[in-house]
């Protein structure tokens, strides 16, 4: 029967045997560092400084932007009669041949019948921003741009989007002029999918005199989501 405190003759290790053991068992303990990270759940990990996050983001889209213009400011086009020659040569004539523009995004307005009082007044509705365009008017006097621009979003978070617009005009570039056409753009926002690249087709339309300009983009969707006007001013160099 065995005795307490006292080991089984049959489980007994002989002294160089334990030495053995001892000398092969060597215990790894995690760093710290390693336990933080280990511990830390999915939603800690997303839940970086956003300021990190948009200055990542501004990083990337000046980036592909100032990439975009170098390209197109030395494109040699093929043949413009077909879509590929035809969207490199918009883009390479608007950058070459187009005049500065200084963007002002400053309004977004959210069309009543698609939420109610109490939502829109927890919406942040004046959206001011800042950005920076080129654009031309071509032959047939209608006009281009090539755009990038920064701003608060609906709740307050930094958005930025770049993109291409093009309008039909109506008056007199140097007079009072007006427009409808559409933008093929590339945004991000805080809450869909934390700055994922988001690609977009939007109407838009403008109204101007001389140099200066609003514009105006239309963002459809349903109840509670969408269907919202975005105003941006544009004052040419």
């Amino acid at each position: 029967m065995p005795v307490p405190g006292v080991l089984d003759p049959r489980t007994r290790l002989t002294r160089s045997a334990m030495r053995a053991i001892g000398a092969s068992a060597v215990i790894h303990l995690p760093k710290e560092s390693d336990v933080r990270m280990r511990l830390a759940t999915p939603c800690d990990r997303r839940a970086r400084p956003a300021r990190e996050r948009l200055r990542v983001w501004d990083g990337r889209l000046i980036a592909l932007f100032c990439a975009c213009c170098a390209t197109s400011a030395q494109a040699s086009c093929p043949d413009p009669t077909t879509f590929t020659g035809n969207v490199c040569s918009r883009l390479s004539d608007t950058w070459n041949d187009g005049q500065g523009e200084l963007l002002v995004p400053f309004h977004t307005y959210h069309l009543p019948f698609a939420y109610t009082q109490e939502k829109i007044d927890s919406f942040v509705e004046n959206t001011w921003g800042l950005g920076y365009g080129r654009s031309r008017y071509d032959a047939q006097g209608n006009w281009h741009s090539l755009y990038a621009m920064g701003f608060r979003d609906s709740h307050g978070k930094f958005e930025p989007v770049l993109g291409y617009a093009y309008q039909w005009m109506w008056g007199e570039a140097k007079g009072a002029h007006a427009g409808l056409g559409y933008t093929v753009l590339l945004t991000a926002r805080s809450d869909i999918g934390h700055y994922t690249p988001i690609p977009g087709v939007l109407p838009i339309a403008s109204l101007g005199y001389g140099r200066g300009g609003l514009s105006m983009a239309y963002v459809p969707g349903g109840k509670g989501n969408g269907n919202v006007i975005f105003l941006w001013g544009r004052f040419a160099f």
